[in-house]
């Protein structure tokens, strides 16, 4: 889990950082607390993915390698795969 502090409104260019800081915390949350909150058709594997994939983008905004308003609509979307995710969840 991420506790570090971001801005949402502009953190190196980019905009929504914090919020995808939240779900991946959220995520993080229920993979660790619930690992079986996935029924058959979504397994823990994949909700460990969307948490892999949308971590490596956000380890990518604080180490610098990613910035700039062009990750606005990645960003975006990591932030609803991520959620989306987590709506499947029944914990």
């Amino acid at each position: 889990m991420t506790s570090d502090a971001v801005s949402n409104t502009n953190y190196r260019g980019m905009k929504n950082v914090g919020k995808l800081r939240d779900a991946l915390n959220k995520l993080a949350t229920i993979l660790a607390k619930h690992p079986h909150a996935w029924d058959k058709n979504i397994g823990y594997e994949y909700a460990f993915d969307s948490y892999s994939k949308a971590g490596q983008l956000y380890g990518q905004m604080k180490s610098g390698e990613a910035s700039g308003s062009g990750y606005n609509s990645i960003i975006k979307e990591q932030i609803k795969y991520v959620n989306g995710t987590i709506n499947e969840a029944e914990y």
